[in-house]
């Protein structure tokens, strides 16, 4: 299955976010910031992650630069939002 991992530190984005690609048959996590994002991501290991930019604690600029340094990670997409 699909994995995508929601990355927002506004719960109510998050859960309609969720609710929307778990309509359309994709499984979903979610996390509340780029820190816990990143345990979730080797948990995982989700094929896409869409991620706010300006959270508390990581940001998602910080996130994905994390990320694209480690070669673990490098392919996983990434879609970036902001309100």
């Amino acid at each position: 299955m699909f994995k995508i991992l929601v990355v927002d530190d506004e719960l109510t984005s998050t859960q309609l976010i969720k609710r929307i690609l778990e309509m359309v048959g994709y499984e979903v996590s979610e996390a509340s910031n780029g820190r816990e994002a990143l345990n979730i991501i080797r948990e995982i290991q989700p094929d896409l992650i869409i991620t706010d930019i300006m959270m508390p604690e990581m940001n998602g600029y910080q996130l994905i630069k994390l990320m694209r340094q480690n070669p673990e990670y490098a392919n996983i997409q990434i879609i970036a939002m902001s309100a």
